[in-house]
């Protein structure tokens, strides 16, 4: 999005919309997440979120976790995997190196590079099953997985490698 967004013509319009989506934290590791539009929503409790994204799919888990730390009673435990093309382009890296270092046995984060630079001490190369394994929460009723990010990221890399972690099918979304 944040590529297409980049290569629009000045005075060149679009239509935005927003904000909307079929998850609302409660607070306290409580979510209501709607399965699609038509459905009700259905509640989920969580002690451990693991969120994984791609570029600008950052941008609701940023939100989400902003919230989270910015109360002091929800202790709800966060792990972000976060990819990207290069280290330039990780959008909100300085916000989430702060927040790990004054959160840190609350929220980790582990960044993801295709063109890693010399001396990366992170991942490079794409979303695995042996980074989401070292990386993410287990597999629990009391573990979320959230997504959001490319199509062929979450459908390629996401899905298969957290079904070969055994997490369960009713405990991932997708925005």
């Amino acid at each position: 999005m944040s590529q297409y967004l980049m290569n629009i013509p000045r005075d060149q319009y679009i239509d935005v919309r927003g904000p909307s989506g079929n998850l609302h934290y409660k607070g306290l590791g409580v979510f209501d997440i709607k399965p699609d539009e038509s459905s009700p929503a259905q509640k989920y409790t969580a002690k451990f979120v693991n969120m994984i994204c791609g570029g600008s799919g950052i941008t609701p888990m940023f939100q989400l976790l902003s919230y989270i730390l910015s109360n002091d009673k929800d202790m709800t435990r966060l792990s972000l995997v976060f990819a990207n093309n290069s280290e330039g382009d990780i959008l909100l890296r300085d916000e989430l190196d702060a927040y790990t270092t004054k959160f840190p046995n609350q929220l980790r984060v582990w960044y993801v590079v295709k063109e890693p630079p010399a001396n990366w001490t992170y991942s490079s190369g794409y979303v695995t099953e042996s980074v989401l394994s070292e990386h993410l929460y287990p597999p629990g009723n009391d573990t979320l997985v959230l997504l959001c990010g490319p199509a062929p990221m979450v459908e390629f890399a996401c899905y298969p490698n957290l079904a070969k972690l055994n997490y369960a099918r009713n405990r991932i979304f997708a925005y």
